[in-house]
Formats: C-alpha cells, structure tokens, sequence
C-alpha cells in the first residue's frame, strides 16, 4: 500500500477514535453541575462512599464508577403542629408532654438546622440523605428531648413565662445529640404551649380572684387616703380657730369690730353685751 495511503488511513482512525470517544464522553456526562446551596458526595463502585465534598458548580467525575449524591446544605425547617395553618411541610401528629407535676402540656415548635458540610460523608454512610436523618434523627431526637425538658418545669412556671429558658435548654441539648449526628442546631422556636381545660379553668378563676384582691386593696388604698385628708383638713381647721382665739385674747375689741363692720354705715353707735355702748366712730378711728 502506498505511503501516503497509509498516512491518511491512520489518521481517518484516529479522528473516527476521537469522534468516537467524544461522543461517548457526551453521553455518558461525566461532568456535574452542583446547584447553589448543595454539595455533592460521590459513592465509588469499588471503594464505598469518597471523602471527597464536591462544592458548588462544575465537577469532574467517573460516571460509570462513581454515582454523586446531592445534599441541601442550606437552613432547613421541622415543624411540630397540631394545626397547621402554614402551608408548609409539617409533623401533624401532636406533641404531648407532662410537666414535672403531671399536667399535659401540648407544643408546637419549629427546630432550624442543617447539615455539616464537611461532615457529609459520614452523614451519608451512617444515616442517609434528607429523608433518612430526618425520619432517625431529627424527629425522634426533637420529640424526645423536648418532652423531657418539659418534665423538668412545672406546669406554672411553663404558664408563667419560662419559654425562653425551655427554648435555651432544649437548643442545649439538641446541639449534643446533633453534633454526634453531623448536623447542625440553628434555632429553636417553641410556637405556642397549650394546656388542660382543667389547668386552664383553674387559671382563670385565680385571675379572677386577684382582680377583686386588687380592687379591695384599692379601696381600702383610697379610704386609707380619705382619712389622712380629713385628718389634714381637721388639723387645719384647728389651727385656724387657735389663732383666732389667740387674737380676741390680745384684743377683746376685735370681736366687736368685726361684728359692726357689716352693720348700716349710717350707725353711730351700738349696745353690745347688753349695756356696752359702742361708738363706732371712736372705734373705727383707733383701729385705723
């Protein structure tokens, strides 16, 4: 075969490989797209589930020996209601707790939390993917742990506001459990706390009581105010008339003074004390 025949049959092979590699490269799609918000775990034929972590965009990887596992790493939500008036995913069975004195307490809670990103692997070989941890870990560990914090609290003082501190403690102790689990406590949010018709009915009498206790000590506050003033008032009173008294003593004629100040202007003269005679230009004269 001539030479040069040779030298094009060669490379019309190579370019039919090449064609043909590429187009089994296409098919076969070995590059993968990781979308914002996940990260992807490769599961290797031959060596289990890699340690590797694929990050956000494009991927290298072996599609016929490696298959990748998509994971949502973002702030995920679990919500515990009995009435679920949000239109969003929730765990509809009721959570029923007893306080430390026995009274059933209901909760509705909502847990925020996430995946450890680093951690996904291990997360991936001993649990699974959303589905899986969510049904083992994150629903159990929440219901379990939340009826046992309630059990520390009596029912008056989960009544009487010590929400936050049931919220503290149960983030406290979910972040342990989870942490062995490779997921990640964000919040807590305790939604509502109902309680027994009987608890309930209990309350409302005591809230009653302390109204009319309020409302007698009111009174009793203001008659308590009514004495002093009178008291006030009297004194007053008699210190007025001590003066007065201490002012006829020094001047006898004043009483008579202010008794002719009203009298006809006309008068000239006034029997007082029945044979005391007045002249009230004399005496308007002296006072003057």
């Amino acid at each position: 075969m001539d030479p040069d025949m040779r030298r094009k049959l060669r490379r019309a092979v190579a370019l039919l490989g090449g064609t043909f590699i590429l187009i089994a490269v296409l098919a076969l799609r070995p590059v993968l797209v990781v979308p914002a918000g996940q990260r992807a775990v490769l599961f290797n034929t031959f060596r289990g589930v890699e340690q590797r972590v694929l990050g956000e965009g494009w991927n290298l990887y072996l599609p016929l020996v490696q298959r990748p596992e998509l994971f949502d790493v973002r702030t995920q939500t679990y919500t515990i209601t009995a009435t679920a008036e949000d239109k969003v995913e929730v765990d509809s069975f009721p959570l029923v707790a007893l306080s430390k004195d026995g009274q059933p307490v209901t909760l509705d809670l909502t847990l925020l939390y996430r995946p450890v990103a680093e951690e996904l692997p291990q997360l991936y070989r001993e649990v699974g993917n959303k589905p899986e941890y969510e049904a083992k870990i994150v629903r159990p560990y929440l219901r379990s742990l939340a009826r046992m914090v309630v059990a520390d609290n009596k029912v008056v003082e989960l009544y009487g506001g010590s929400r936050e501190k049931v919220e503290g403690d149960l983030k406290t102790r979910l972040d342990e459990a989870f942490r062995k689990s490779h997921l990640m406590v964000e919040d807590i949010q305790l939604r509502n706390l109902s309680f027994s018709k009987q608890f309930q009915d209990v309350i409302e009498k005591k809230q009653v009581a302390q109204q009319q206790v309020e409302r007698m000590e009111y009174m009793l506050l203001q008659a308590v105010k009514d004495k002093e003033k009178a008291i006030v008032e009297a004194r007053g009173e008699a210190e007025s008339l001590a003066l007065v008294a201490q002012s006829l003593a020094a001047n006898p004629q004043l009483l008579d003074y202010e008794y002719v100040k009203n009298l006809n202007p006309n008068a000239k003269a006034v029997v007082v004390q029945g044979s005391t005679i007045v002249n009230l230009g004399t005496l308007l004269e002296d006072k003057q």
